[in-house]
Order: structure tokens, then sequence, then C-alpha cells
């Protein structure tokens, strides 16, 4: 048997340093821990030391967490330091989390924001959650523009203090290959607070707005981000109609994530009737109140758009109005029905949708509504009886149809619970008629996903 020190001195350094970059990614998934991880490396020899310590693309992951009232930081500043100048100038992933109130002896808060934010100029990916008593005056003179960043991310900052957001901002204004934003934001944004961000809008392709806004700063944002891509829009609180706001084309936008405020005065789902989205190929709707086919067939003849992936977490909606509006997506290739939302939906998915689902056009050959679908994707608790196996005939329908076509048709289920303690075991059983069956058809050789696995799966699991 060879001897560790053997193989540690035979393998070439480069191999060594291509190995620690691969099991770098398995470290520990608790971000401020890596470095650690690789601290431990570098104790094992002198040889993995040096390697170690030559190898900045270990050490580019920065994540720093302060509480400011009882001066707690972690890394503590001299590891911190440790990181960044192993990291060199390589572009880093940094994330910073600060919350608490500052004390009269506030050094070591100032000390680690220094080290943080001089390092900042090298940040590839950037992650912000300070709250509003954090030193930023004392730190200003080490924030510099980082002509690297890709993509930041706020979940908190002081943006109602216009002095401190001129000075945290400096870290992206300007930012030139700034192409994504993330604000995850429990609050109502304003015109006036998305302007003192300084963000060069107008270069970003993805935008995921988790507030809500009014009809003024949604058509400011929209209208200033001609090369988005990708969208994810929480809601409007304003009454909407063509005297609040003219249509907006985003002739780029290719996924769209529309999520309708639960505030009552909220009219969000109105705002696709004002999107022109003639790219759009993704779709994913959630709402907390039953979907309109007017607005989607607005929203459609506008745009032109050939939708191909869509999905609806919408409640209250009838079967008619899911099949009124699968019938105007015929490039259709993926469906997802489930329920995201915080409400406690009604079993949806009935008779009428699976019997439209698999309502054959013989002239044409093909089914009549979502002719091109390629995969399905469902809440298992939205099927409006279980006991029975309606949903499974529609889906063994589309399955065997598109077989023998050549073409692939699969089915997802989700949320499936075995183990609720309303119902008896012989309820149970009758509870799982659909799945059971769907089940039967992976046995003959359709593709298909049930989430959770349970032994129920593992029953029917095709070797």
């Amino acid at each position: 048997m060879l001897s560790a020190d053997w193989v540690i001195r035979t393998v070439p350094s480069d191999v060594w340093r291509y190995t620690f970059g691969l099991v770098y990614e398995d470290f520990n998934r608790i971000p401020y821990l890596r470095a650690v991880d690789v601290i431990k490396l570098s104790h094992v020899c002198s040889s993995w030391k040096g390697i170690v310590s030559s190898a900045p693309e270990l050490w580019r992951y920065v994540d720093v967490s302060i509480v400011v009232s009882s001066q707690h930081i972690r890394p503590r500043t001299e590891l911190l330091s440790l990181i960044l100048r192993n990291a060199r100038e390589i572009p880093l992933t940094m994330v910073l989390v600060a919350y608490g109130t500052l004390g009269t002896d506030s050094a070591l808060i100032v000390e680690a924001g220094k080290l943080f934010f001089r390092a900042a100029k090298h940040a590839k990916h950037l992650a912000l959650d300070i709250h509003k008593d954090f030193p930023f005056a004392e730190i200003e003179p080490e924030i510099q523009a980082s002509t690297v960043l890709q993509s930041l991310r706020i979940r908190q900052l002081p943006y109602h203090d216009a002095n401190v957001m001129s000075i945290v901002s400096k870290v992206w204004n300007p930012a030139p290959s700034l192409r994504s934003f993330t604000w995850s934001l429990n609050d109502r944004m304003s015109l006036r607070y998305i302007k003192i961000l300084h963000l060069p809008l107008q270069q970003l392709t993805f935008l995921d707005a988790t507030w809500e806004v009014d009809a003024d700063t949604f058509r400011y944002l929209m209208s200033s981000m001609p090369l988005l891509d990708t969208a994810k829009l929480y809601g409007v609180v304003d009454r909407l109609d063509g005297e609040t706001i003219e249509d907006i084309e985003l002739p780029r936008l290719r996924e769209l994530t529309l999520k309708i405020s639960e505030i009552p005065s909220s009219t969000s789902k109105q705002l696709l009737e004002f999107m022109v989205l003639p790219s759009l190929k993704s779709l994913h709707l959630i709402d907390y109140d039953p979907w309109f086919t007017s607005i989607f067939q607005t929203f459609l003849a506008k745009s032109k758009a050939r939708i191909e992936h869509l999905s609806l977490d919408i409640v209250g909606t009838t079967d008619e109005t899911k099949i009124e509006c699968l019938k105007l997506l015929p490039f259709l290739r993926t469906l997802t029905l489930r329920t995201e939302s915080d409400s406690n939906a009604d079993r949806e998915i009935g008779w009428v949708f699976c019997a439209d689902m698999q309502e054959w056009d013989s002239l044409t050959q093909t089914f009549v509504v979502c002719p091109k679908l390629e995969k399905l994707v469902i809440g298992y608790e939205l099927l409006c009886d279980p006991r029975t196996t309606v949903f499974a005939d529609m889906v063994e329908e589309r399955w065997r149809r598109s077989l023998a076509a050549g073409k692939s048709f699969e089915v997802e289920l989700r949320n499936i619970d075995l183990y609720d303690e309303i119902h008896n075991g012989e309820e149970k059983m009758q509870l799982l008629s659909e799945v059971i069956r769907i089940l039967v058809l992976k046995k003959s050789g359709m593709k298909v996903v049930v989430d959770p696995i349970s032994w129920l799966v593992k029953l029917f699991q095709v070797d």
C-alpha cells in the first residue's frame, strides 16, 4: 500500500490544485465555513499549504456576518484579512449581513467594513443585507466601483437615507458588467427610492423585484430596461386603465414571473394587458384570486408571443377558464399547475379539464388543446377526486398518442402526502388511485417523476 506521504510528494502540485478546486464546491454549504475548510487543507503539510495559499480561486467566497450591537464579526477580521489577501485580485462572490444597533465603540465594525468594501471592487457577485445602523460614513473612503460586478442582490439597505445610498451605490455606479439585480424587500418601493439606487437599469437583463410599486414606478422601471430578458415582478397597487398606464414593450423579454399582491387594492393581474412581449417564451403566474380569460386574450393579441412554458399557480380558477386560456397557446411544450401560494386551494383539476385535454382532432391528427405539449407538472392536491383515475386516463391518452407520433410526453406529480392524519388506511389508499395508475404507466415505459419519493414510488421502481 502506498503511504500518504508518498502520494503527497509524488502527485504534481497542479494536479493537487485542480483537485482542490473540484472539492471546493462540495465544502461546507455554510458559506463562511468554506474558508475554514480551505485552511484545514493547508494544515495537512507544508506542500499543501503552499498550493492552497497560491490558489486564489479557493478563496473567492467572502461571506461576512456582523452583529453591530455586540460587535460580533464572523469571520474575525484576522481571518477575513487572510481570505482577501489570498484571493488577490480574482473576481469574488461577496456577502455582507449586518444588523443591530451601533454602540459607542464601533472600531471593530468599521475595520471589518473597510476590509469588505475595499475588496468589493473585485466583486463579481455581491449580496447585501445591511440595516440602518451601520457606519457607512467612516467606510466611504474605501468604497470603489467594481468593473467586474455582474450580479447584485439586496435584501435590506437603509434606502430611506439618500446620503447612505449615495455612499453604498458607489460599488455599482458605474458597473459596466452588471446584468442582474435582485431586491427582496417586504415593502412598497417608490420612484424616488428607485432613482437614488443609481442602478444602470439600461444594461440589466435580469430583474427580480419582490416589492410592490405604483403604476408610475412600474412604467419607469420597465421603460428603462430595454435589454431585459428575465423578470420576476411582485405587484402594482394602483388601479390600472388606459389613462393610468400606457403599453410597455419589452422586445427581448423571454421569461416573466408575475406574482399578484395579496393587498385588496392591488389590480396587478391587469399588468399583462399593458405589456407587449413579442419574444416571451416562459410565463409563470401566481394569483390569489380567479383568473380572467379576457386579460390573457388581450395580452396575447398585443404581444403575439409564442409561449412554450406556462406555470399557473392561481387560486379559484375553473376548469373551463383554464382550458380557454390553454387553447390560446398552441405552441405550449410544458405546463405546470401547482399551488405555491399560502392560500388553501380547492381541488380544481376536474372532469372537464381532463376530458378537454384528451380531445383529439382526427382531421389534423393532433390534440385540440396544447397539441405540442411534452410535459405536465401538477400538484396532486389539485386533483378534484384522486380516488378515480380520470387524470391518469388523460395522461395515458396523451402519452400513447404522442408515442405513436414519435414524440415524447412525461408527467410530474408533486406534493403527494402519504402521511396525513385525516384519513384512515383504506381512505388513504383510495386517495392514491391516481398516483398508483400513473406509476403503472411508468412501469410501462412512460417517463414519470413523483415528489416526494416514498415507499409507494419504490414499489414501482423501474430497474
